[in-house]
């Protein structure tokens, strides 16, 4: 461990010292007992995706040893996930413990407007909480506004295949910025990887919705932009 430590501290100091050595979560796949879009749809197709497991993933190395578990309804349910939701700090610990100074994350809109134009000042307040726990351990807060999940009444709307839809996103993203604290703030990414999300969800159909129209995908990629 000793010798470990001596070389990660000289390759470290190749580097500058504002240097970003961080790590990244995003809401629904850590924080647990989401509901959104992708809920619904995990809800819906998870006794489909148990049943074709074999037929999906055989081919992968390690599927002896995960074949039990794809096999099970429940595998395909996010649920509690890792509970980042209520264990944050033990993970912003972890985090600083393992030697990075950065952390992403991404903000859940579900929870800011579980409904349409209503919003909860509950969850903004766990969100300002989050960042100041973040920023008391030296930790530098990356803010993500979107990674792949938003408000089921959104999704209804036609989520981003509308561009009339945007005005919904402008006012989620006014309204963080109204409400959270942002002096102490110095990176913010808009949208996650569009290109992947509106690839696996419009194209290839393998996210929600789960549709295969190419040229759907498109639209939702100019939006994307747009947004």
């Amino acid at each position: 461990m000793e010798i470990q430590n001596r070389l990660t501290s000289e390759l470290r100091d190749l580097f500058p010292d504002d240097f970003i050595w961080g790590s990244s979560v995003s809401a629904h796949q850590v924080e647990g007992r989401n509901v959104n879009q992708w809920t619904v749809w995990e809800q819906e197709r998870a006794s489909e995706f148990a049943k074709s497991a074999e037929e999906r993933w055989s081919s992968l190395p390690i599927w002896r040893a995960i074949k039990n578990d794809a096999a099970k309804h429940e595998s395909y349910i996010s649920g509690e996930a890792v509970n980042h939701r209520k264990l944050y700090k033990q993970d912003f610990m972890i985090n600083k413990q393992l030697g990075l100074n950065t952390l992403r994350f991404s903000i859940e809109w579900s929870r800011i407007e579980p409904e349409e134009g209503a919003f909860n000042i509950e969850a903004i307040k766990y969100y300002r909480t989050y960042i100041e726990e973040l920023l008391k351990l030296g930790q530098t807060p990356i803010v993500t506004l979107w990674h792949w999940t938003f408000p089921i009444w959104f999704a209804e709307k036609g989520g981003f295949t509308k561009r009339a839809n945007l005005e919904y996103w402008q006012r989620f993203v006014e309204k963080l910025t109204d409400e959270l604290d942002w002096k102490n703030i110095t990176y913010v990414l808009t949208v996650n990887e569009p290109n992947t999300y509106m690839g696996m969800s419009y194209a290839i159909g393998e996210f929600p919705p789960g549709e295969k129209k190419y040229l759907r995908s498109l639209y939702v990629y100019y939006n994307l932009a747009l947004a």
